[in-house]
């Protein structure tokens, strides 16, 4: 029997986030009529747009486990409702193990709303698999944020005190640390990583259609700091968590 999908709305009438169960993906964000995420949409056999959580690697992994889906299956995976409220809502998974990837996590995908904006939460937990090494895990966020098409200022984002222009011909790298303002011309929007996220976390700046939008890529750790594209590891019962918030934009005309 197929799983219907559900979507949650939390917020208020004029600034409010849809969640979908499927994936725990932040499919919009709302403020005042302006939809700072942009919609999900199919390019080709890629899927854009939303905010999906890559999960258990970021893009695709060479070597053993190449035949995971790229970005992995979190994205693609119909969650259970947990709870929910005006101000945050909950799903839970866990995956089936395979001849690919052995091992046996549990996660939960949390959004909050509160007066600065979103807060988009997971947290994993390795379950008891007889496994005897370390599942690996390199996770990460993909948020694409409207441009519109009104930018006015020659910029689409700021990145520190660095200017972000285009990227049509390739992307950029920075600092994890640094708070990243996505400029429409408009408004601004900013993100900024909490948990989890530290010294060998990197930032990707991304974008094949500024004109439209603009694609920020956290990941938990950076395979040119730790020498392995897989990342991080965890032992049995061993729990990772990472968030990163979103707040609301402002208007800067």
């Amino acid at each position: 029997m197929e799983e219907k999908i559900v979507e949650k709305r939390i917020g208020s009438d004029e600034v409010y986030a849809v969640v979908s169960s499927k994936g725990g993906t932040i499919k919009e964000f709302v403020w005042f009529g302006r939809n700072i995420i942009y919609p999900e949409f199919q390019d080709g056999e890629k899927s854009r747009g939303g905010v999906p959580i890559c999960f258990p690697f970021f893009s695709k992994v060479p070597g053993r486990f190449d035949a995971l889906q790229r970005h992995g299956w979190l994205r693609h995976q119909e969650l259970e409702l947990m709870g929910s409220s005006n101000t945050y809502v909950i799903f839970h998974g866990r995956n089936e193990a395979t001849e690919v990837y052995p091992w046996l996590l549990m996660y939960d995908v949390k959004v909050f709303f509160n007066e600065f904006g979103l807060n988009l939460n997971l947290a994993v937990q390795r379950l008891r698999d007889r496994q005897a090494s370390p599942a690996p895990i390199n996770p990460g966020f993909h948020p694409y944020f409207s441009s519109h098409g009104s930018n006015r200022t020659g910029h689409i984002a700021f990145v520190g005190s660095k200017e972000i222009n285009d990227f049509r011909k390739e992307s950029a790298r920075a600092d994890a640390a640094d708070m990243v303002f996505i400029d429409s011309g408009e408004w601004r929007s900013c993100m900024r990583l909490n948990d989890g996220f530290g010294p060998q976390s990197i930032l990707t700046l991304w974008s094949d259609r500024p004109e439209e939008y603009f694609c920020v890529e956290p990941v938990l750790t950076d395979p040119a700091v730790t020498a392995t594209a897989n990342g991080t590891s965890l032992k049995e019962e061993e729990v990772l968590e990472i968030s990163c918030c979103i707040n609301y934009v402002y208007d800067i005309r």
